[in-house]
């Protein structure tokens, strides 16, 4: 393809394939984040030279890819989940993704690092791939992360239930990432190695919508009101703190008649009952 020029794709979960060569050295692509489609498959050399990419989600599988050309010079992570043929197939990230497809011409490149196989080519990995998020499945396989030895995290979902002892034995300096009580916590402590609690995913809130609706309508100012109320008595209210904090609607630091002569006045506003407004994290 070589549209030098290009900066933005959009690939819809409609779309089936990708042919071959079919974003070839478009090394103007500025994508943070590339989210393919599960039920996409991938062609040869189809993001070859895409340096602008720097994270990648393949979906529930990697299989897809093992011909395919994910060409990232800085590809920082991959987030991908593995399938009963996964395990059946034994197919390592190095070979399934970082095989002599992937660039071969890294040899050349200080980019990269060469890892041997028996291929003549071997595996050429990206000195900026640092983080793997497996995202679903029940089982993690012998040496699902052969010869990469430039991970620092690696993230495991919760649904994950076994984990050979010799996924990660090339990983010497990872931290694996889950949740309190997982099986990946279990097996970071019985196999020596750094475990880190996931960090829980910011709530996303409309300022004045305390229902998390996404419409600020009567029922907010109705829920703002009755918490007041009882905020003010010795039963105190019953708003979560991300509640609270939607309900400050103007912004000073507590929850008082003034947000509901706020939250009011937008209501009013909004002839159509729906009012966009700020969008606030915690």
């Amino acid at each position: 393809m070589e549209c030098t020029s290009l900066e933005e794709i959009n690939l819809p979960e409609s779309l089936k394939s990708i042919g071959m060569q079919a974003f070839y050295k478009c090394n103007s692509l500025k994508i943070d984040k590339l989210t393919l489609p599960e039920t996409l498959e991938v062609g040869d050399f189809a993001f070859f030279n895409c340096d602008g990419i720097k994270s990648l989600d393949i979906g529930d599988s990697y299989l897809r890819f093992a011909s395919a050309a994910i060409g990232c010079a800085n590809l920082e992570e991959i987030s991908f989940g593995i399938t009963e043929k996964d395990i059946e197939e034994n197919l390592q990230l190095k070979d399934a993704v970082f095989n002599k497809r992937f660039n071969m011409n890294a040899e050349s490149d200080e980019r990269y690092y060469h890892i041997d196989s028996d291929d003549t080519y071997g595996a050429y990995v990206p000195k900026t791939f640092e983080r793997v998020i497996i995202s679903g499945g029940e089982k993690i396989y012998c040496k699902l992360l052969a010869g990469i030895t430039s991970i620092k995290e690696i993230q495991i979902a919760d649904s994950i239930k076994e984990i050979d002892k010799e996924a990660f034995a090339d990983c010497k300096d990872a931290v694996i990432i889950g949740n309190t009580g997982s099986y990946a916590e279990k097996f970071a402590k019985e196999n020596g190695m750094q475990f880190k609690i996931l960090e829980a995913k910011s709530a996303e809130f409309i300022l004045g919508d305390v229902n998390n609706d996404k419409i600020i309508d009567a029922r907010d100012a109705s829920a703002v009101l009755i918490e007041y109320a009882q905020s003010s008595t010795d039963a105190g209210g019953s708003f979560t703190d991300e509640q609270k904090k939607a309900a400050d609607v103007n912004n000073d630091g507590k929850l008082d008649i003034r947000d509901i002569v706020c939250m009011k006045k937008m209501i009013l506003k909004s002839t159509s009952h729906l009012f966009q407004i700020e969008t606030i994290f915690f």
